[in-house]
């Protein structure tokens, strides 16, 4: 006996209720719901913001700030560096340096400023700013002959080629500070050895034509932030105008 056939029209049928739309390739898929979609969204906003902040932080590091405002020229005056070695101010002229007022026997502020100072100094040799000097006047010439002024600069480390140590006439120190700088200083008497004087501790940044661009505190880590800062711009600023000339 012959295998009977499929009956077209059954088969037509049954094809049907299995699949209505007479489509065999239709996949019956829902719509994503509300909450779906609202984690994709987020995730979305959550990869923009992240790359946006890093982009913008990569912005700011490589943003140089405008250069400082020019208070008054000091003069140049000649003193007596570390090695006993006469050293006139005119020597630092077309650099920028750092200048600060201390004196060797002090036990309050200037162990403090010359730790800062060789942070400064060790940041500047990192950075490989050669252009940028830095310089310490004491305010007790009687005691800080240059001898003690050595034994002062090898025990913070500080290198003879960036970092200079004064002393001299009493009177063309205190006029320096006073008439140039326009800071006090003066003996405290009756005081301890360690604070018989009374200096600032700012940090004084002068440019390359020995204009003051700023004053800053060495017991302030903002102030030594804002002064690294300052350096880099006025850097950046000196070389853009010598490459105009």
């Amino acid at each position: 006996m012959s295998e009977k056939e499929p009956d077209p029209l059954t088969s037509t049928s049954n094809s049907a209720e299995a699949n209505p739309t007479g489509n065999s390739l239709t996949v019956d898929r829902k719509p994503p719901s509300a909450l779906v979609l609202t984690g994709w969204i987020l995730l979305s906003l959550l990869v923009i913001g992240v790359a946006g902040a890093a982009w913008f932080q990569q912005l700011r590091k490589q943003r140089v700030a405008p250069p400082p405002p020019v208070y008054n020229q000091v003069s140049a005056p000649t003193f007596i560096d570390e090695t006993g070695t006469s050293f006139s101010i005119t020597e630092l002229d077309g650099r920028i340096w750092v200048a600060d007022f201390i004196f060797t026997r002090c036990g309050s502020q200037c162990p403090v400023m010359s730790t800062h100072m060789r942070k400064l100094q060790n940041w500047l040799e990192e950075n490989e700013m050669g252009n940028v000097q830095l310089v310490s006047v004491t305010v007790d010439p009687e005691s800080d002959s240059p001898e003690a002024l050595k034994r002062y600069a090898e025990a913070f480390k500080a290198d003879p080629e960036r970092w200079h140590f004064l002393t001299g006439d009493r009177k063309t120190i205190y006029d320096y500070i006073l008439n140039d700088f326009h800071l006090e200083t003066a003996e405290n008497e009756g005081k301890p050895v360690a604070d018989l004087f009374v200096h600032s501790d700012k940090f004084v940044l002068l440019d390359r034509n020995r204009h003051i661009r700023g004053y800053y505190s060495a017991m302030e880590d903002r102030d030594m932030e804002k002064l690294r800062e300052t350096i880099i711009s006025l850097s950046h600023h000196d070389q853009t105008s010598k490459k105009d000339q």
